[in-house]
């Protein structure tokens, strides 16, 4: 983890930010990413879950990661690009993300449980967006138009 240059910014009124505190500290800052992002993580989270402890550590620290905003610190871990998502080594690039996010957090001093509860809440913004996805697909119904009945 490395400090800014500079401290972000985070507008006050921004629905996309939200703060997680712990233990009296300072609030750490989280911005929730793209759709496009979102969409591979719950993609990578899919085929990658498998509700052991090891699964649910990197999971949660594959979103914290993703989320990061954090006013006065940035992570050196980059996240996998759409092409590398989409390659044949994508779960793998998410994992090795996920392994160097969780590195970078621990030496900080983050526990396993503040990783988890923040890729929760990051979770759980993740599965907001999905549902309005889903919500406009159906109201959109994109299915293909009935065929016109022939004359005979």
């Amino acid at each position: 983890m490395k400090a800014r240059n500079r401290a972000l910014i985070i507008p006050e009124d921004s629905p996309r930010h939200f703060a997680y505190e712990s233990d009296g500290n300072d609030p750490l800052w989280f911005k929730s990413p793209s759709g496009g992002k979102v969409a591979r993580l719950v993609e990578w989270v899919g085929e990658a879950y498998s509700g052991n402890t090891s699964a649910i550590v990197l999971t949660a620290a594959g979103a914290v990661g993703l989320f990061w905003c954090d006013r006065g610190r940035a992570l050196e871990a980059v996240p996998p690009s759409a092409k590398q998502h989409r390659g044949p080594d994508g779960v793998e690039a998410w994992d090795e993300y996920a392994e160097a996010v969780l590195e970078e957090l621990e030496d900080e001093g983050f526990t396993a449980r503040q990783i988890i509860d923040i890729g929760e809440l990051c979770m759980a913004r993740c599965n907001r967006w999905l549902d309005s996805m889903k919500a406009a697909q159906d109201r959109a119904d994109f299915t293909p138009p009935p065929e016109e009945p022939t004359s005979v």
